[in-house]
């Protein structure tokens, strides 16, 4: 209980030092300052689990530096519990210690885990050491001391984050990132090889220059005896070659072992995946299996999260595989009939309707345009009765792909643009041909950004709304401007100011610095004519292709996703296959 509290404390101190003046409340410095010399007295409590959380306090509090230095100096001096000197050790380094004594401690003491220790405090000061001997490392978290550090107030309570944590000590040298994690993987110890291929993950949704020492790495762990070894190996392989171990993973296809019971998926669903990211159409067997069966291995929903959060090895949904995919032989009437028995339900097996996943199926559907024209009673009955606005759009937007094929969804079509959804504008235009009364149909005064999305869709047939898009340049709404800026693109030629706002919006991107918004911005630049793009333009992708580090925001296979389609609209832009 005393540790859950101090923990509790260590964790508001912490965000406090992060947060602007503004969002912490004003008591706050007075009181904690007041009660600070009561939680130093706690580095000599007799229980080590309380001295080691009082020490993670100290390091991450935002404590004055020379008070907690000082208190977790003495302690270190005479700390007999080797966890406890460790934690002390890095928190020494977090609260502002002298990097000089870190670097003498490190050199003196002969015990591996000591040095560790030592290695992630200066890390946490911010001293700007040389990146540590990665052999070093790897010797320290592979002795079985280490799994002292699953008691640390820094590093536990999992018994691998300190294989991961130090891995990141390494991330600013790509050829050390890619070297920690091989070695780690020579552990024969599954859970350290788990960990190895999650430090691997980092190292290549970090850097686009290490594929090449990774690749056969990754391949050779598809033969692994652990199910999830072999999951992360086929994982990764999807995000950065799918191609290289095509013929091995299409054998892997069939593996059905579930990772764990938390995690219902296995290294087939994984292989699956690849395949199709290659596009593969050995993929197209374990993709019927899946939507005709009664497991389907992948989920119904657009996952996001932040790279920042850590990689997470969490597939992309169904549709998101199969619009990897695409239009193959052999696979479209499976969809039809996957997605008739999730809208109609209960089908054979007795599972009620799933709008969910015959929401989501639309968007392959949609792929296969004309030819998907099978699919149109059921997507209508989405368009009328789906529970959820999203599903009745994605119906809607489908419906539109089909073209004339879908002509009798032309009331649906109609009762749904008018309440509002402006995809569905678009998809009535598709159907029945009838342009003008539909550009009509679009809202763009007080709808989102979306809408200007959708009018744009309708190029110089919308040429009479350009005076409602003008002024939506200079909006507050950043994803507003460029959407307008795409719109007058597509509507009405290619006006200086459209472009000037986005190539602003994507200038960042030179640096490094990936949001949605500004790869959208890059992305509607690349759908531009070349030689109208001036020489900003031309700089922001010739940057973006120099760099060696990925331009993410997401976390997961969006990390290469965003990369890989940020580098593609550089590419467009300067004119290179």
């Amino acid at each position: 209980m005393r540790v859950d509290a101090i923990n509790l404390v260590a964790a508001i101190a912490s965000e406090a030092t992060t947060v602007e003046p503004k969002h912490l409340d004003g008591a706050w410095p007075t009181a904690f300052a007041a009660a600070v010399p009561r939680f130093l007295a706690l580095l000599d409590d007799p229980d080590p689990a309380v001295r080691r959380s009082v020490a993670y306090l100290a390091g991450v509090g935002g404590l004055d530096t020379t008070t907690a230095v000082a208190g977790l100096r003495r302690r270190l001096a005479v700390e007999p519990d080797r966890v406890t000197r460790w934690d002390l050790i890095v928190s020494l380094g977090a609260a502002g210690a002298d990097p000089a004594a870190l670097r003498s401690l490190a050199e003196a003491d002969e015990d591996q885990q000591v040095r560790l220790a030592a290695a992630h405090g200066l890390a946490e000061a911010g001293a700007g050491d040389p990146v540590p001997d990665v052999g070093s490392l790897i010797g320290a978290v592979s002795d079985p001391d280490r799994a002292g550090w699953a008691e640390s107030a820094w590093f536990g309570p999992s018994p691998t984050a300190i294989l991961q944590a130090t891995g990141r000590l390494l991330r600013t040298d790509p050829a050390a990132s890619a070297a920690y994690a091989i070695g780690l993987s020579r552990h024969a110890d599954p859970d350290q090889r788990v960990a190895a291929l999650a430090d691997a993950a980092d190292v290549l949704a970090t850097w686009r220059t290490v594929t090449g020492a990774l690749v056969p790495f990754l391949g050779a762990q598809l033969d692994a005896d652990h199910p999830e070894i072999r999951f992360r190996a086929a994982y990764l392989l999807a995000c950065v070659d799918p191609d290289a171990y095509a013929d091995r993973l299409a054998e892997l296809a069939g593996d059905d072992i579930e990772r764990d019971g938390r995690r219902p998926t296995t290294a087939g669903d994984a292989a699956v995946w690849a395949l199709a990211r290659g596009r593969d159409v050995r993929s197209v067997p374990g993709l019927r299996h899946r939507l005709l069966g009664d497991r389907l291995g992948f989920g119904t929903r657009s996952e996001h999260s932040g790279h920042w959060r850590g990689f997470w090895f969490r597939l992309p949904g169904i549709h998101e595989v199969l619009t990897a995919l695409g239009p193959v032989d052999g696979l479209l009437d499976a969809v039809v009939t996957a997605q008739h028995r999730a809208v109609a339900g209960p089908d054979p097996s007795g599972a009620g309707p799933d709008p969910g996943l015959g929401a989501v199926l639309c968007q392959p559907l949609g792929a296969w345009g004309p030819a998907a024209d099978a699919a149109v009673p059921t997507l209508r009955r989405l368009v009328t009765s789906a529970p959820e606005r999203w599903q009745a759009t994605a119906a809607a937007v489908a419906l539109g792909q089909i073209g004339s094929g879908a002509a009798e969804a032309a009331a649906e079509l109609q009762a749904l643009a008018r309440a509002g959804a402006a995809e569905a504008a678009v998809s009535l235009w598709r159907v029945t041909g009838a342009a003008r009364p539909a550009v009509d149909l679009v809202a763009i005064g007080g709808g989102g950004h979306a809408s200007v999305r959708w009018l744009a869709e309708f190029g110089p047939l919308a040429a009479h709304r350009l005076d409602e898009v003008r002024p939506l340049l200079a909006s507050d709404d950043e994803w507003k401007r460029i959407e307008a800026a795409h719109a007058l693109t597509r509507i009405g030629g290619v006006p200086e100011t459209a472009i000037a706002v986005l190539t602003e919006t994507a200038r960042p991107l030179a640096d490094g610095n990936l949001l949605p918004v500004r790869l959208a911005a890059l992305r509607y630049l690349a759908e531009i004519a070349g030689s109208t793009h001036d020489d900003q333009a031309r700089d922001i992708a010739r940057a973006v292709l120099a760099g060696a580090e990925r331009l993410r925001y997401a976390g997961s296979w969006r990390a290469f996703d965003e990369d890989e389609a940020a580098c593609a609209a550089a590419r467009t832009i300067l004119g290179h296959p």
